[in-house]
Formats: C-alpha cells, sequence, structure tokens
C-alpha cells in the first residue's frame, strides 16, 4: 500500500482542470488518474456525489455494499509482477485502488493499493469490522465486484457495462454510461463479426439455418451456455479450458477495433503537434530550446511507439480475418489469434488506454490557447504529464 498523503492530487476527480506549472511537478501519477475521465479511470467517489444529488426522483444503485468503497477512484495501471522463483518480473496490467482520507478533498491525499482479494480482505480490516457477520457478508460481495472488474484491461462503458449485464452485477447505469445508439452500434459491429467467422468456420452443417447461426451468436455474444461455448471451443480447434475468457478477449478485441480508428485520428494531430517543435520551443528561453526540442521529440517517439503496438495487434487480427474472406487461405491464422486472444486482448486495452488518457490530458492542457501554443511552462507540464500516464513502474 501506497501513502499519497503529499503527492498534490490537485483539484477534485472529474474537474477539467488539470493542474498547471509547478504544482503539478510536485505531484506523481496518480494525479493524472484522480483528475481524468479518461476509460482508464472508474470514478466512483465522483458518480456517487451525482447520485446523492440527482433530482430525478428515481432511485440510484450504487456500486459497492460498503459505503466507503462507494468513495474510491479505481484505475488501470502497469505493474512488475514475479514470473516465479528465480524467472524474474514481468509488466502486467492491474486495478489500482485510490482511497482518499478526505471524500470531499481529494488533495489531502489517501492510500493507493492493487487490488488482490486476499489482501483487500484483510486490508479492509483497518476501516470495516468485518468481525460484524453483515459486513463480511457485504464485503466479500464487494470483492467480488472489485474481481470482475480486475479482468478489464480498461474501463471503457461498453465493457464495463458488457461485463455487469452478463454479470447481472446490479448497479446504476452512470457506472458504464454509453449512449443507448453507440452500445447498439457498437453490438452489431461485433456481431456480424462473429457471423462472418463462425459461418465461416463452422460451416453449413453446424448453422443448416438462420435461427440456428442466431442462436450461436447470442450463446457467443452472452457467454453463459459453458457445455455449448466448450463444443464452439472445440469447433476452432481449441482447447475448452478456459473457453469464456477466450471468445470474451476476442469480444473485447473487436471493440477495440471499432474504437481505434478514431483513436489513430487523435493521436496522429497530438504527433503533429509534437513534430511542429520548432514552433513550440520559442515560447521557451533561447538557452532552454535545445532541451526543449529533445523533450518534444523523444515524447512523440513514446507516443508513436504505443500506438504501433496496438496497430501490430489489430493489424494481425484483420490479415486472419482477411484470409479466411479475401484470400481464401484457410482459419489457421484467425485460430491462431484466437489462441492467444486474452494476450492481446489485454495489451490491445492496455495501450489504447494510455493513448487515450494521454490525449486528453494534452487537449485539456491545450485547448484553451490559440492553436495550442502555449507558454513554456504548460508546454514543461504538458511534457511530464503525458509522460507521466506513458510511464511503465520502475
Amino acid at each position: 500500500m501506497e501513502n499519497a498523503a503529499s503527492q498534490g492530487a490537485g483539484s477534485p476527480a472529474g474537474s477539467s482542470n488539470l493542474p498547471s506549472g509547478g504544482a503539478s511537478r510536485r505531484s506523481n501519477i496518480i494525479a493524472y488518474f484522480l483528475q481524468s475521465g479518461s476509460p482508464r479511470v472508474l470514478n466512483c467517489l465522483r458518480v456517487g456525489d451525482e447520485l446523492a444529488n440527482a433530482t430525478d426522483g428515481l432511485e440510484h444503485k450504487l456500486l459497492f455494499e460498503t459505503p466507503v468503497l462507494n468513495k474510491i477512484v479505481m484505475f488501470k495501471d502497469l505493474r512488475q509482477v514475479s514470473r516465479g522463483f528465480g524467472i524474474g518480473k514481468e509488466l502486467k496490467v492491474g486495478t489500482k485502488i485510490y482511497l482518499p482520507f478526505n471524500g470531499h478533498r481529494l488533495s489531502e491525499g489517501g492510500q493507493t493499493f492493487f487490488f488482490e482479494r486476499r489482501e483487500f480482505i484483510h486490508m479492509m480490516g483497518d476501516v470495516v469490522d468485518v468481525r460484524d457477520p453483515e459486513r463480511r457478508k457485504a464485503l466479500e460481495a464487494d470483492a467480488r465486484v472489485l474481481e470482475l472488474l480486475d479482468t478489464l484491461p480498461s474501463f471503457a462503458p461498453f465493457l464495463i457495462r458488457d461485463l455487469f449485464e452478463r454479470a447481472q452485477v446490479e448497479a446504476d447505469k452512470s457506472y458504464c454510461d454509453i449512449p443507448e445508439s453507440e452500445w447498439q452500434e457498437i453490438r452489431a459491429f461485433i456481431r456480424e463479426r462473429f457471423r462472418q467467422i463462425l459461418s465461416a468456420v463452422t460451416g453449413e452443417g453446424a448453422a443448416e439455418t438462420r435461427h440456428a447461426l442466431d442462436r450461436l451468436l447470442d450463446m457467443l455474444w452472452d457467454l453463459k451456455d459453458v457445455p455449448a461455448l466448450e463444443g464452439l471451443a472445440a469447433a476452432f480447434g481449441l482447447p475448452t479450458a478456459n473457453c469464456i475468457e477466450r471468445f470474451h478477449a476476442w469480444k473485447g478485441t473487436l471493440y477495440f477495433s471499432w474504437i481505434f480508428e478514431t483513436l489513430q485520428r487523435a493521436i496522429l494531430d497530438m504527433g503533429s503537434w509534437l513534430n511542429d517543435w520548432p514552433r513550440l520551443v520559442l515560447a521557451y528561453p533561447p538557452m532552454l530550446r535545445n532541451s526543449a526540442k529533445a523533450r518534444f521529440q523523444s515524447l512523440q517517439t513514446e507516443l508513436f511507439r504505443h500506438l504501433r503496438n496496438v496497430e501490430l495487434i489489430l493489424s494481425e487480427y484483420e490479415r486472419a480475418f482477411n484470409d479466411l474472406f479475401v484470400h481464401g487461405s484457410g482459419p489457421s491464422r484467425f485460430i491462431k489469434f484466437l489462441s492467444d486472444a486474452q494476450t492481446h486482448f489485454t495489451e490491445c486495452g492496455t495501450g489504447i488506454g494510455m493513448l487515450q488518457h494521454a490525449h486528453e490530458v494534452w487537449d485539456r492542457l491545450t485547448e484553451s490557447f490559440p492553436n495550442r501554443q502555449a507558454n513554456y511552462e504548460i508546454l514543461d507540464e504538458i511534457i511530464h504529464a503525458v509522460n507521466s500516464v506513458l510511464a511503465r513502474p520502475i
């Protein structure tokens, strides 16, 4: 557990005002999560405050049964975990929880820790009387919700709504606020991709009528009929173990494919701005311009490295898809992709989350300046902030 009491978290979570200048230099990466609206962040504190102040006369259900957990901010972050004795460490995405000391003033700091069920129950014993059977039961139910959220590489509203519907988690729609039209558009895109693959891989004998194929599609979307899904995995030539997780990862990767084009355009615009360093560095005193140039170029390289990593994953999926429907090369490449779907889903979601977060920070810090030409203190803050949200653990 980390004590973030002196981090200078800045303005309240959900605020559109990111820190600027020297104040943020004394902060760390947590500040850029607490104030973010990116899909890397699930701000239960903000949602809880909005629901408490709702005037629509409707009943709104909070996500957690344990009151203090409805005041947390969760975010997806990378962590180093051991591969085993003597093998070394690897990077994995985890769910970091920020528990503020004062829910009304995040700037007073709080505790941050990665979620792990056993440690979580033990740690929460310091703030909840787990000897009380009802409170213990509520905490166990909340831990289950956190376990479900921990399976996602990002808190994108589409992924949360899909997860909650499948797991029958009852919570206010504000936790996964996605317009119904967008939900239906994404759903139609994914189901059509499912339909094309199922038709090609399972063949006419497995789906003699459209009605039969629709049942397969519903089964693949809902991910509840384990025996049928194991049969489908066998038809793909995949292991039946963990087939639900594998098919869910396929579904999630299709979602990332759907949003990538828009994100790519946004990152290319941001990259063009960074590449315009000859104009940007003029805001700096002459003695600082060379170092500023190097920092702009380094940040652009790092940004496009993340973009390229995501692009490679999604491009491999498209090549596998085209092998089936364009080149007539058969399903082997697609099945190979699907066998590694969980890794692709996690890596793609982590990369996209970082890029979305980086773009959000950049956009907020530059949008009020003509041609996004800020003064050099703000430009320095942008470099610091974006590097922070793209950072890997030390």
